[in-house]
């Protein structure tokens, strides 16, 4: 989370996947104190980081580098719903120039 801020910050645009349809619920299993949880998470959301709930990643494509020298195409992720009311939902793609993972302690 501290370098979803920061990354933000710098003018990137971040999105944070989470499994659980709340990011405080998730974030309070990690230990961290509700009120503690409650302002993290809102100030998150005032910076314009985004959050993929009640997701899961189950393809992650790198395409091949590019042989003409020109810009590199983006990766992409795809995400599925793992709320069982919102598994008749299709698969999100999502498109992206860099992918830093944080699986918790």
């Amino acid at each position: 989370l501290d370098y979803a801020k920061i990354l933000k910050n710098l003018g990137s645009e971040v999105t944070i996947v989470f499994r659980g349809a709340s990011p405080k619920k998730a974030l309070e299993k990690t230990g961290l104190d509700k009120d503690l949880t409650a302002a993290l998470v809102s100030d998150l959301r005032r910076s314009g980081v985004s959050f993929a709930k009640s997701s899961t990643c189950t393809d992650f494509q790198v395409p091949p580098p590019s042989t003409s020298g020109g810009k590199r195409r983006p990766l992409s992720i795809t995400l599925v719903p793992t709320d069982k009311d919102k598994q008749n939902q299709e698969a999100r793609i999502v498109k992206f120039d860099a992918y830093l993972a944080a699986v918790g302690r």
